[in-house]
């Protein structure tokens, strides 16, 4: 009995012009994150949205929209 033959593993397509999201729709949408641990986990899940997020704009926007806590204040 011959061995069984072997299948090629299947190469992903790339995504179509239309499906891909330019750099500014993106931090359009990492910005509404609702908390900075998502924010972070979405920098780990994906080297394209580490990128945006670690872009000077973007992190000057994120400070405008969740500045941080004042402490040590009554």
């Amino acid at each position: 009995m011959p061995p069984p033959a072997r299948r090629e593993p299947r190469q992903l397509e790339a995504p179509a012009p239309a499906l891909r999201l330019t750099d500014d729709l993106l931090a359009d949408i990492l910005i509404r994150l609702p908390t900075l641990a998502d924010l972070g986990r979405a920098s780990a899940a994906c080297p394209t949205f580490r990128r945006v997020i670690a872009d000077h704009s973007f992190l000057h926007r994120l400070r405008a929209l969740h500045p941080p806590p004042l402490l040590g204040t009554l």
